[in-house]
């Protein structure tokens, strides 16, 4: 809680966006009404060839234009704003980074703010799934990722553990996140600042009170792309903060479940990996028990999480579809090989193989009124 409940912290909220013309519209008229007079909504146009900027800017974002020759990828895009806009971003208690895709509801900063401490230096916002349900691929992303925030997370920060940021919801005091961009050299950002704020023994608040609505890839191949993204941030993060990563394993179990959570993903081929360990091992009683141990509890622990949710028959049913799972995830390990830049999820105006306006319906949504 805050120290003073009746106090509003200066919230800035941050949206990176590059080529966002068939959603940046939406999002910025959805944040900007929940701001109040003291926050400021800020859109990084990066790179941008389309309307993103002029769109934005039409909803009352500020807008900051950010053109360079080697645009590289988010994290890039996050420092060089920090850099160059350090004296205003100075100026809020708090700064909060969105997707360009990412929407909330009306209470989101009343929430936040009775949450945020002055001692606050870092927490993640619930990540709630929505617009999953028209394929049985979306819906199995979305319980994946349902079940790692409401079971997995929730344990973690039941036991005082930290959670691992999500990209999208992150919530950085400015002087904290200023001092972690020295170090921020990859191109998928949550990763790395996991990372980084894991070294230093800083828990991430769960703030699960605040939520941000996310909506899923429409196919198999948008998914893929994702993956893939967060496949190359691993690779490159775990290379690059190998020494980090090395000290965090000395530091004890809440360092042990950040990179867990971090790099032990999907969850369903972790547990291949010990039901497979657990077989080959069956010589050696003491592993073998301990992998399907593991296994086990971890299977319960999502079957109690599938049967805890209210929409758990929707859930059911798309089980049956895991093969389309794997291969969405065998597709996206096989993509970040390939040295594509900034690997797009959403469609552009000027992609005429993904491009597709913007037809999610928000609707059957009632947190967004």
């Amino acid at each position: 809680m805050v120290d003073n409940p009746a106090k509003l912290n200066k919230i800035a909220i941050v949206v990176f966006a590059r080529n966002e013309y068939f959603v940046i519209q939406k999002t910025a008229a959805n944040i900007m009404r929940v701001l109040q007079p003291s926050d400021e909504l800020f859109v990084i146009a990066d790179n941008c060839s389309d309307d993103t900027a002029r769109l934005a800017a039409n909803e009352g974002a500020r807008v900051v234009i950010r053109n360079v020759e080697n645009p590289q990828g988010k994290s890039a895009v996050l420092v060089w704003f920090m850099k160059n806009y350090q004296k205003e971003i100075l100026d809020f208690n708090f700064i909060v980074i969105l997707d360009a895709d990412s929407l909330v509801p009306l209470d989101f900063i009343k929430n936040l703010n009775l949450q945020l401490s002055s001692e606050t230096q870092v927490a993640q916002c619930s990540v709630k799934p929505i617009n999953f349900g028209g394929s049985h691929l979306t819906t199995l992303i979305a319980l994946s990722e349902i079940l790692e925030q409401t079971i997995f997370d929730h344990i973690r920060a039941s036991l005082g553990y930290s959670i691992r940021l999500r990209g999208t919801g992150m919530v950085f005091n400015p002087h904290f996140l200023l001092s972690l961009c020295e170090k921020l050299g990859t191109e998928v950002e949550d990763i790395a600042l996991s990372i980084l704020i894991a070294e230093q023994k800083i828990t991430i608040k769960s703030i699960k009170q605040a939520v941000i609505f996310d909506p899923k890839p429409k196919d198999n191949g948008a998914a893929s792309r994702q993956r893939a993204r967060w496949f190359r941030g691993q690779w490159v993060a775990f290379w690059s903060y190998r020494s980090s990563i090395f000290r965090i394993l000395l530091s004890g179990p809440s360092g042990w479940l950040v990179l867990s959570s971090v790099f032990f993903k999907p969850r369903s081929l972790k547990l291949t990996l010990l039901i497979l360990l657990g077989f080959i091992f069956l010589w050696q009683p003491v592993v073998s028990v301990i992998a399907f141990s593991l296994a086990g509890f971890e299977i319960l622990l999502m079957v109690i999480g599938v049967m805890r949710l209210p929409n758990r028959y929707l859930f059911l049913k798309a089980l049956l579809h895991i093969p389309s799972f794997i291969s969405m995830w065998v597709k996206g390990i096989f993509l970040s090989f390939k040295r594509l830049p900034w690997l797009r999820v959403r469609g552009t105006v000027n992609n005429k193989k993904y491009a597709q306006p913007d037809t999610l319906s928000f609707t059957n949504t009632k947190d967004l009124s």
